[in-house]
């Protein structure tokens, strides 16, 4: 019976690779996804964008405001670790914030971030 042993940890080591991988799929995925559409793109859109079925989607973000955090975070920490790369080659801190957000394809759109950005 080789079902326990070096087999069992080598499926629970693969099975953990697949989650991993699928997870940063449906991050890059939902960022995408939200960029393009907003935040109330469709979890049929995302699913699709990250090659998985809906069901991936909502065991890895059960509600909806989680692919939404999610993705905002994972966007957040990948600037946080490139940064001190960006801020080395650029010769001002807004040159490498530009120069991160054009590498990242973070949203560029001025307008409706400044509308955003308005009191009232």
């Amino acid at each position: 019976m080789a079902t326990s042993g070096a087999g069992g940890d080598g499926g629970t080591r693969r099975r953990r690779a697949d989650v991993r991988r699928n997870e940063g799929a449906l991050l890059e995925a939902a960022a995408a996804a939200f960029a393009e559409v907003g935040i109330d793109a469709p979890v049929r859109d995302v699913a699709a964008r990250a090659g998985v079925g809906v069901g991936t989607v909502h065991r890895h973000f059960p509600t909806r405001a989680d692919p939404v955090v999610a993705a905002y975070r994972h966007q957040v920490q990948a600037l946080a670790v490139a940064g001190p790369h960006y801020l080395a080659g650029e010769p001002s801190p807004f040159a490498a914030l530009t120069a991160g957000r054009r590498v990242r394809g973070l949203p560029r759109d001025r307008a409706r971030t400044a509308r955003r950005a308005r009191p009232g």
